[in-house]
């Protein structure tokens, strides 16, 4: 392989997007001022497990041994998979300190930086409260409201550039939304020897080796896939482990898109189905356009909304013409 064949494929294992932060409207009081602007901050993502770290940007000033500027830098984790072109990050909300973190700091004096991250960590009096001279204080009210704004706006924006990169997909970490006590039941299930053997109503009827199985073993995030893209069901679905029926498929989608009123995700596709967009199901699939039996174990599939029409025949594959967003399965049983 000569150089020249080298460098193209060191260039296409990288994808580029660029995205906005800033302070959206100006803020000042005696300590700190705020000056409402735009960034542009270009990433590359380069494959394997990285932490990006940006160029600094201005923020505006803050009164700390003289009127110094206030700079920013953003921080956060990601993962890029070029052979599956699967991009992953931590959702706005997820609780994380690798997801997405403003670092401020009065020019000249890397020794005050605090940090603010997108989502809650916890990390709150080690990152903040720990400095002496740049800090939060009563003679700033709102401003760590407006900070954390600028970081979550920064998180959202990425998130917004990752989905219009062509032929990729998106995976967001999120934690397991919350669930009445009847989907989480739902979702729920008992398996004996590596089977599944029905839901928690089964319990009591086996021996002590029965081993409960919760969503949050089987929940990974969310994903963004591609418009137009094919899919299909997977084949014996329904022993996974809601009866037929059951709803609390779609429970968990709409929880975790955050969409309440989904319609069927391939509604308009031209096909061998009498689509009935209104009240979808949870339909577990995978990529293609071939229905087909999973592993047990597998981490392929995925929860769509779809019609009860599709959900019921294997015949016939769909598109992503009505949502992107799927929900990410983990350990698949059949």
């Amino acid at each position: 392989m000569d150089k020249q064949e080298a460098d193209y494929l060191q260039i296409v294992q990288m994808v580029t997007v660029s995205f906005p932060v800033g302070p959206k409207e100006d803020y000042q009081s005696s300590m700190l001022e705020l000056n409402a602007s735009t960034h542009q901050i270009e990433v590359t993502f380069e494959e394997g497990e990285h932490v990006f770290t940006s160029s600094d940007f201005r923020l505006g000033s803050v009164r700390v041994a003289g009127i110094r500027d206030l700079i920013g830098r953003l921080v956060f984790q990601y993962s890029y998979d070029p052979a599956s072109k699967v991009i992953t990050v931590c959702a706005t909300d997820y609780p994380s300190a690798n997801g997405m973190t403003l670092m401020t700091i009065p020019q000249g004096m890397e020794q005050e930086t605090c940090f603010e991250h997108a989502a809650d960590c916890g990390f709150l009096a080690d990152e903040v409260y720990r400095n002496g001279k740049w800090n939060y204080s009563p003679l700033m009210p709102g401003a760590p409201a407006r900070i954390k704004s600028i970081a979550r706006d920064a998180s959202d924006a990425l998130i917004a550039a990752l989905g219009k990169i062509p032929d990729h997909i998106v995976r967001l970490r999120k934690i397991l939304p919350d669930l009445s006590a009847e989907d989480f039941k739902a979702l729920s299930f008992v398996i004996v020897d590596g089977k599944v053997v029905g839901g928690l109503d089964r319990l009591d009827q086996l021996g002590a080796d029965a081993e409960i199985v919760t969503p949050f073993s089987t929940f990974n995030g969310i994903e963004q896939w591609g418009y137009a893209w094919d899919f299909a069901n997977v084949v014996g679905s329904t022993h996974d482990p809601l009866p037929v029926g059951s709803t609390s498929w779609i429970a968990l989608w709409k929880a975790a898109v955050g969409n309440p009123f989904p319609t069927c995700t391939s509604t308009g596709f031209p096909g061998h189905v009498i689509c009935s967009p209104s009240a979808p199901v949870g339909g577990h699939i995978v990529p293609g356009t071939l229905a087909r039996p999973v592993a047990q174990g597998s981490d392929e599939v995925r929860i769509f909304p779809i019609c009860h029409a599709h959900n019921g025949t294997n015949a016939s594959y769909m598109r992503t013409l009505q949502q992107a967003w799927c929900v990410r399965l983990d350990n698949y049983f059949l």
